[in-house]
């Protein structure tokens, strides 16, 4: 906290981002087999992802702070059908069921963050957020 608020009075905009996700991938676009939280994921994991921007929002509960709840998601590669990507990334749960560990969608990030920090939040769409 004292960190953030060190970086906003130098008028520096802090970021959080959830970049990196629990839970086994091996499928389209895998680019790290490791189920640890060492590398980018399709998305954001169930058993982690919840509990982190509940600590994180509990912790920093500021409105000057940017939180960027998945960095660059790309539940789409999994599937040629657009409409159950978008469920994926706004549901989770069974719509993200090929990936293959079970994941959180933005919809119940965006409440745990809520729920205790006003701050801008960021939930990048589909295609790693355009970042290939």
């Amino acid at each position: 906290m004292a960190y953030a608020q060190r970086l906003t009075a130098a008028g520096i905009t802090p970021i959080v981002a959830l970049a990196w996700s629990h839970g086994r991938y091996t499928g389209p676009g895998a680019t790290c087999r490791d189920e640890r939280a060492v590398c980018a994921k399709p998305t954001p994991d169930a058993a982690y992802a919840v509990d982190f921007w509940q600590s994180v929002g509990r912790t920093l509960s500021s409105e000057t702070v940017v939180y960027d709840l998945f960095a660059a998601p790309y539940p789409d590669r999994l599937t040629g059908d657009a409409a159950l990507a978008w469920t994926c990334w706004r549901e989770g749960d069974e719509a993200c069921a090929a990936l293959g560990y079970p994941a959180v969608g933005m919809r119940q990030l965006l409440g745990a963050v809520r729920w205790f920090a006003p701050g801008v939040l960021l939930a990048s769409g589909l295609d790693g957020a355009g970042c290939r």
